[in-house]
């Protein structure tokens, strides 16, 4: 029965059809990929970045909700830390404990993530 439908299928010409489709599809260049990334070499930076833990941002801080609260790492709030705002004060002080130890492996800027070049970082929005 599996021959029968198979020879009505090759009859019909169904199948030459598919295959003349196949060959159309193969045989069609490759479309012009728009969106390929392209890399400008940017040159050296002339800015000295360092790093957040050296010399703090100046950042803009928002408003926000009231169950939370900025908690600040460095001196002079510097290193802002968004925390719950009902920790109790020894809840608190261990957690920003834990976070001035390892306050190196936080990332304030872009400058603070190791292995990334701040000058390859950019922001770009494709039309």
């Amino acid at each position: 029965m599996e021959n029968q439908s198979l020879n009505s299928i090759f009859k019909s010409g169904v199948f030459t059809k598919i295959i003349e489709i196949v060959n159309i599809l193969n045989s069609t260049p490759p479309p012009n990929l728009r969106w390929r990334h392209h890399y400008e070499h940017l040159g050296p930076t002339l800015v000295k970045i360092y790093p957040s833990v050296e010399v703090a941002p100046k950042l803009d801080l928002k408003q926000l909700p009231t169950h939370l609260r900025y908690a600040f790492l460095g001196a002079s709030e510097s290193l802002p830390m968004i925390i719950a705002s009902k920790l109790t004060s020894l809840e608190e002080e261990k957690f920003l404990r834990v976070f001035r130890e390892y306050k190196t492996t936080l990332g304030w800027i872009i400058a603070d993530i190791k292995g990334i070049r701040p000058t390859l970082c950019m922001h770009r929005i494709l039309f």
